[in-house]
């Protein structure tokens, strides 16, 4: 007895060279007596975009999922279906091991390899100027920074160096993908004469003050070579004040006014890495506080990209 199949949509048609590779490897390898155990998954269908319906088929009579899988050469025995849920993009299949097995064959023909995702991980660290330097030399030529990342890890653990700030965004190649962990700082910026009003008008203006990371990944062909377009602006401390002379339009005076110092340091650059591998893409000497200039102090910047293969989704369950 065939178990009914609901189908709320269509699935992805086959490549005609595709579904014969598939007959053939079906044909050649039939599927073995399957274990007595029937388990279900849920694949998540994301191929619209590549494999449109077949407008020749656009007044057919509309297919199955389980049917798209037999012609695949998916065999469903009593107790097995395939139902594809149209607004969740999901294919739920309930097989045995074997029968699995070719509906996977199947999706990786639709996907192709795997969605991939870039994660990337950014490190500041702040430790004496004389070290700093010692690893920034150690780095040259090389292309993996890993081991000046751990010897910066020894000196945390030794209290002579201290993690300042540690970010993870994943991203998508060619797609940009922004980290902020800010506040926003209203100060006065200058003067302005408004003849409206014959005076002169305060300008407030807006500052971001904390940490942004921006990034620009491309994959290669190679799925492995990573370049990156990035941008991390970081505030060593909270602003600080001055005073200073402002020069008033049309009054001919200068006031005292209370202004703002603002800490911000900024790496910009382009590089091209290989996934799990660290780079040191930068200095810096931290301003605003006293005491980092006095303990000759310099911040450094570790940035490690990976490739993470994201595969269907996959929930596996024994059936009773």
């Amino acid at each position: 007895m065939t178990v009914p199949v609901i189908l709320a949509g269509e699935l992805p048609k086959l490549n005609i060279k595709r579904e014969a590779l598939l007959s053939k490897q079906v044909h050649e390898n039939p599927v073995p007596k399957a274990p007595n155990k029937i388990y279900t998954r849920t694949f998540k269908i994301i191929s619209y975009a590549c494999c449109p319906p077949d407008e020749s088929h656009k007044n057919s009579k509309r297919r199955t999922a389980q049917s798209i899988l037999e012609d695949a050469g998916v065999r469903f025995p009593e107790g097995t279906s395939a139902v594809y849920i149209n607004h969740l993009g999901q294919l739920i299949v309930k097989h045995y091991p074997s029968g699995m097995k070719m509906v996977e064959a199947y999706m990786q023909s639709i996907h192709g390899r795997p969605d991939k995702d870039i994660r990337y991980q950014i490190e500041i660290y702040r430790l004496p100027r004389i070290l700093a330097q010692q690893i920034q030399r150690s780095v040259e030529a090389q292309v993996d920074h890993r081991p000046e990342r751990d010897a910066v890890l020894e000196l945390v653990k030794k209290e002579q160096a201290q993690l300042v700030n540690s970010v993870v965004l994943d991203a998508r190649s060619g797609q940009r993908a922004v980290y902020e962990d800010v506040t926003e700082h209203l100060y006065l910026s200058r003067y302005e004469w408004r003849d409206s009003m014959q005076a002169a008008v305060p300008i407030f203006e807006k500052q971001k003050v904390g940490t942004v990371f921006m990034i620009d990944p491309v994959l290669g062909a190679n799925e492995y070579t990573m370049t990156v377009d990035l941008l991390l602006e970081h505030h060593t401390a909270e602003p600080t004040n001055k005073t200073s002379q402002v020069w008033l339009p049309n009054k001919d005076v200068m006031t005292a006014v209370s202004l703002p110092v603002f800490h911000k340091e900024i790496i910009r650059t382009q590089i091209t890495t290989i996934s799990g591998h660290t780079r040191l893409i930068g200095t810096f000497r931290p301003s605003g506080k006293s005491e980092d200039k006095k303990q000759d102090l310099m911040d450094i910047v570790f940035l490690k990209g990976t490739v993470v293969f994201i595969k269907e989704v996959d929930r596996t369950t024994n059936l009773p």
